[in-house]
């Protein structure tokens, strides 16, 4: 499984337009609604990655890995420190 945090808008639609992947309706629909605030498109990204590990941890998986553009912001998002 790969996922993705888009940094804004205009980067998840270069993602989709290259991964030619489809984006589920629900979560198009709530991205287009916070789409001009990039804050919003990244703090909904994390909490839908966060949400689907939760998903895949509650089956039994024991591990998983995020492939993120920015670990630095990941960590201060997640409250860790180096």
């Amino acid at each position: 499984m790969h996922c993705s945090c888009p940094q804004g808008y205009q980067s998840l639609r270069h993602l989709v337009k290259l991964s030619r992947l489809e984006v589920p309706a629900d979560i198009l629909t709530k991205l287009t609604a916070i789409k001009d605030d990039d804050a919003a498109i990244q703090a909904y990204g994390i909490q839908l990655a966060v949400d689907l590990c939760r998903e895949l941890f509650d089956t039994g998986l024991v591990r998983t890995y995020l492939f993120l553009p920015s670990v630095a912001f990941f960590h201060t998002s997640c409250g860790h420190s180096n």
